[in-house]
């Protein structure tokens, strides 16, 4: 086989190869897109409040049905020892605002609403670890993407 030859086949199969690759990405595309459903919790939201000082148990537990009580909030959660409350609301439903002016403010417990600055927005997930193998790899992605 002559080095022409061998050149036109390197080309013909890498050619083949990087259409077989876009036939599956475009067909994996329109599977996952077509005919999709809204998500069942796209307007879920988290809030969290944070207390100043310890909150006896059962001061707590008045907090949580109160906050559990109003409208479009699912879930609560009292982590007793970082001092925050973690509640997941429908946000067509409800602010964040109103369940905290609502529910915890009255409660007479000096707490205040965490808000999230601008240098933790640009870090995307609070949970994840920016200098890890995956941290990295998502924020090189959003950085392509975005």
């Amino acid at each position: 086989m002559t080095m022409k030859k061998k050149l036109k086949v390197a080309a013909g199969s890498l050619l083949g190869i990087m259409f077989l690759f876009s036939a599956v990405l475009l067909i994996h595309i329109v599977v996952m897109v077509k005919n999709r459903k809204p998500l069942p919790a796209a307007t879920l939201q988290m809030a969290r409040a944070d207390f100043k000082q310890p909150v006896p148990d059962q001061v707590m537990q008045t907090i949580q049905q109160a906050v559990s009580r109003q409208k479009g909030v699912k879930e609560t959660y009292y982590n007793a020892g970082s001092r925050m409350l973690v509640y997941t609301y429908d946000n067509k439903v409800n602010t964040a605002e109103a369940i905290y002016a609502s529910a915890i403010r009255p409660s007479g417990m000096s707490s205040e609403r965490h808000l999230v600055s601008q240098s933790e927005a640009t870090k995307g997930c609070p949970a994840m670890d920016n200098h890890s193998f995956y941290g990295k790899l998502t924020n090189m992605v959003a950085r392509v993407v975005n």
